[in-house]
């Protein structure tokens, strides 16, 4: 122990001796507490949460006025993607529910001693997305074959998974390619809505010997395949195999 209790006796220990107990990295952070040198600040910035929710005045269940509350949560949630130039990859849907049979609920402020039951599904894309429209169609698709519990009394969405909409700059004559990309992508969106994702896969190779082992089929919208679309997702079309 060197029986240093303050900076001061620290300070006044040979600079010497420092280095060989403590290497060069305590004079470094000596120098920059008293200002000698520079220390250059990493701020941290942490990244923005895309999150919109709507508390009804009343329970409902009439399809039609969820389908509208679900409508303007999207349009704000693409809003707050579009400012930031991201689009969503993984998006969560949670309805809030009151236990059917529960009158109390409906007449009342008061939430049941139950507390609300949460109807939730997830929406995994194949490319970021934040066109309004696009992504109503796919909820609408989930929504269609929900079966809610009780009267919606909140509606929460959730961007969990977002990257940035950049695209790389498209080559010349490189508009058909382009186009046919994005229907791809429709396409992709609405049969994994649909059917599931694991119905709608693609083939990639791997090394085998073996013919039959030299590829497997993935879904287009797991994380592992998206991993190497990342930023841009325009590739060329792949056969999809439902």
């Amino acid at each position: 122990a060197l029986g240093v209790d303050r900076m001061q006796q620290l300070f006044a220990l040979p600079r010497a001796s420092l280095s060989s107990r403590f290497g060069t990295g305590m004079l470094t952070r000596l120098d920059q507490a008293t200002g000698a040198i520079q220390e250059l600040l990493v701020t941290h910035r942490p990244l923005p949460k895309y999150h919109a929710q709507q508390q009804l005045e009343h329970p409902t269940e009439q399809r039609g006025v969820i389908e509208h509350v679900l409508q303007q949560l999207t349009e704000r949630l693409s809003e707050m993607l579009v400012q930031h130039d991201q689009g969503v990859v993984q998006l969560t849907v949670q309805l809030d529910c009151v236990a059917a049979g529960d009158s109390s609920s409906m007449n009342s402020a008061v939430a049941p001693q139950n507390g609300p039951t949460n109807a939730c599904f997830r929406l995994d894309l194949f490319r970021p997305v934040a066109q309004p429209r696009h992504l109503m169609e796919l909820v609408r698709m989930q929504l269609e074959q929900a079966s809610l519990p009780g009267p919606v009394q909140g509606v929460q969405l959730r961007a969990v998974v977002t990257a940035s909409r950049k695209h790389l700059q498209d080559r010349l004559f490189a508009a058909a390619s382009a186009a046919r990309s994005r229907d791809l992508a429709i396409l992709i969106d609405r049969l994994t809505g649909r059917l599931g994702g694991d119905c709608v896969l693609h083939a990639r190779l791997q090394p085998d010997a073996q013919p039959e082992c030299s590829h497997r089929f993935i879904p287009w919208t797991r994380r592992e395949a998206l991993g190497k679309k990342a930023g841009s997702t325009e590739q060329g079309a792949r056969s999809t195999k439902r």
